[in-house]
Parts: C-alpha cells; structure tokens; sequence
C-alpha cells in the first residue's frame, strides 16, 4: 500500500479532502485491480482514514480475489445511490470540500459525484494521482523496458518480413504474431507504404508494396498493464542517390559528371551530416568527397580498363568487379585533384578555413 501512502501525503499538501477514481489506468496503478468497464457505475473513493469502493453486486465476487477493500454492493434493482452516500458517511467524504474526479470517467459517473456533493471544490488528478504516475519505481522501469523490447522485437520481424509485393496488411499481420509471440496484446499496427505514409493514423490496407517505396510503421503492444509505441521507418529496395537529390532541390543529371557547389553542398550534408568541419578535418573531408563521387564514375568506359588492369596484378581478385573499380578509381589522380580543388573551393566559400 505504499502508493495509497504517497497518495495521502500528495492529498494533505495539496488540501484535497477526497479522491474518486473510475475504471481506468490510475485505478490499475493504485490498487492493481483492472476490472470490466460497463455502464456500471465502479469508483474507488480515498480519504485520509478511508478507502472503499462502490462495487456493481455483479462484479463482487470477481473482484473479490484481487483486493481486501472494503465493498459497498449495489444491485441494479436499487440503483447506485443509497450505496454511494453510504460510502461518503463512512469514509467521511461527506464532509470533503476539495474533490478531486478521475479525468478518465464516464461522465455520468462524475455526475454521479457531483450531484451527491454539490458545490465542492473539484479539480483533476494532475496534482494527485497524476504526479505520482510521472514518476517511475524500479519495478514500473522493468516493466517499461520489458515492453519496449516487445516493440522492438515486432518492428524487427516485420522488417524482416517484409517482400516487394506484399500488402500493408500483411505487413500488418507479422507485427499482430510476434506481439502475440511474446505474451503481448497488440494494440494498433499501422503500416504505411509509398505516399501513405504521408498520413499520421493511415488505416492499413491492401495497397501493395513496391521497390523504392518508403514504409511507415507506427506499431504499439501492451503487457502488465503498460503499453509500447514505436515508430520507424525505411526504404524498400535500392533508392538512387539521384532521388535525394531531386528531394534536397540540388541539380542533378543522370549523365553528370563534373561537380558543382550545390552537389557538393548535397554531398556534404548526406556524408558528414551531425559532425563538425574543423580546419585540421579538411583533407578527411577531400578524400570522402572524392570517394562519393567516384560512385558518379561507376558506368564510365573505364570500368572494365580498370578492373582488368588490377585483375591482372593480382589485386581484389576475389573482389567483385564493381568493388574493385571503385578501389581503383579512388586512386585516379585525375578525380582526386578535381574533387580536392571543388572541395577547397566548397570550404573557402563557407568559411570553414
């Protein structure tokens, strides 16, 4: 009972005479009773001398095996109300002038409340309840992690899954089974292929994936009364470099092979993005620019020339061809010398040395 403590001390320093609490998460919090939700009022009353619950005579013997708070039962014959002024006189909430209502209940509940002490003072459980769920006890870390690698562990088998011509909800469907593969209930999995990934809550569908198309995954799971939610998302296939550079405005043409500042600027931002240029970092800078765009030389006649050529010496022989040229191309002082002037020129125009 060592939240229902804190709970108590939270009501004194705020003056709060009585809490009510309805079904929902503060309720599973505090006491650790997670019972149905119906049209049924269920409340949970906290005084500094009393806790008691306004109990559905239906879930009485349910809820029994889960809690030692005192019950007072109503039927459907009678109606909530005799029970709940009986619960107010005996835990003292009668006499409470500072309320404080589950956000979270139905609001004829709070209704319920509110007609039975009219012309209190009523606030929410942010102060009370709510400040004490923010923070974590080790055993609510455990459990935290524990569903973040539920999440993790779905998100890695859909990407796993995942097959050029596939739908969304079979996507949707790999998430579902490894969820449930861990103990976990799953509890949303949206799936969002090409430009339906545009759309924040788009409804997983039929629409098929394709090479090049960006996928959302926004997926969630619940176990021991805490939830997940994970999003991430990636390519499906080879996406050309071409195509981030039509979405960074940068010119491009697909036969271009002399440089200009704006690809150098784009290159930049794709290679060192996060790092800081410093004057004794230039010359790593020239030969990573020089090595990105040695990939624009790739379909040059000079592949095969080179790649005969240090076949034949015996280097990378075992290599594959495309590899190998780009070994070799590196070291083409020809493309060295022009990417190193381009990238002294790119430094001198944005101050760096």
């Amino acid at each position: 009972m060592k939240r229902l403590d804190r709970l108590r001390a939270s009501m004194r320093e705020q003056s709060v005479d009585l809490v009510v609490l309805g079904v929902g998460a503060h309720l599973a919090w505090l006491t650790g009773l997670r019972p149905h939700a119906d049209e049924r009022p269920l409340l949970l009353c906290i005084t500094q001398s009393y806790t008691g619950f306004l109990m559905p005579a239906l879930e009485v013997d349910s809820a029994r095996q889960h809690t030692d708070l005192p019950f007072h039962p109503w039927g459907d014959d009678q109606g909530p109300n005799v029970a709940f002024a009986d619960l107010l006189i005996t835990s003292g909430g009668d006499k409470a002038q500072s309320i404080v209502l589950d956000e979270t209940m139905r609001a004829d509940f709070a209704a319920l409340v509110q007609d039975a002490l009219p012309g209190r003072a009523r606030q929410f459980t942010s102060t009370t309840v709510g400040a004490l769920r923010m923070r974590k006890d080790p055993d609510e870390y455990s459990v935290l992690k524990r569903n973040a690698c539920t999440a993790d562990f779905a998100m890695k088998a859909a990407w796993d899954a995942m097959r050029v011509g596939m739908s969304e909800n079979d996507v949707a469907g790999a998430v579902r089974s490894a969820f449930q593969e861990q103990g976990a209930t799953p509890l949303f999995y949206i799936v969002g292929a090409g430009a339906n990934g545009a759309f924040p809550h788009h409804h997983t569908g039929e629409t098929v994936i394709k090479t090049g198309d960006a996928v959302v995954m926004d997926i969630g799971g619940a176990m021991e009364g805490y939830s997940s939610d994970m999003t991430r998302m990636a390519v499906m296939g080879i996406v050309l470099i071409k195509q981030y550079m039509k979405l960074l405005n940068a010119p491009c043409k697909q036969e271009l092979l002399r440089p200009n500042l704006e690809c150098v600027r784009m290159w930049w931002t794709m290679l060192l993005a996060g790092s800081l240029l410093r004057p004794g970092m230039v010359n790593t800078f020239c030969i990573v620019l020089a090595t990105a765009w040695v990939l624009k030389y790739m379909k040059r006649p000079t592949l095969r020339r080179h790649h005969k050529r240090y076949l034949r010496r015996g280097w990378c022989s075992r290599l594959s061809p495309e590899f190998t040229c780009r070994i070799a191309l590196v070291y083409d002082w020809r493309i060295l010398l022009s990417c190193g002037r381009m990238a002294l020129k790119f430094c001198l125009t944005c101050h760096v040395i």
